[in-house]
């Protein structure tokens, strides 16, 4: 039995290859500077509730905050690369919200993470 997507990568051209790719980096930076933004922004309040003298840590966390948000913002209303609608559908009932899978056409992360740098 054939799954879906199955040779998705070796019908690529390599405009699309690069297309794929770099849509699969912005996609991971936005992700991760979310979660680093959002930790930053933790440690920032808690510091000064260990040790008075890191005070300085707090100020940290309001533009550390901000940041996670704009990039979450970003993050859940990129477009899929294959379809152009929403790759994660956080508001639609029955869609799977922390999977980073396309809500519209199937596109996996497994299959976008298995694409490699295009070479120049």
């Amino acid at each position: 039995m054939r799954r879906a997507g199955t040779g998705f990568i070796a019908s690529l051209n390599r405009e699309q290859r690069a297309h794929y790719y770099s849509w699969w980096r912005k996609y991971l930076l936005l992700k991760y500077a979310s979660s680093a933004g959002l930790l930053l922004c933790f440690a920032g309040l808690l510091a000064p509730l260990v040790d008075k003298s890191l005070a300085s840590w707090a100020r940290a966390a309001k533009p550390a905050f901000l940041l996670s948000i704009a990039c979450a913002i970003w993050w859940a209303f990129l477009e899929c690369p294959r379809c152009g609608e929403r790759f994660r559908a956080w508001y639609t009932e029955g869609l799977d919200y922390f999977g980073d899978d396309c809500q519209n056409c199937g596109l996996s992360s497994s299959e976008l993470s298995s694409i490699a740098k295009p070479k120049d």
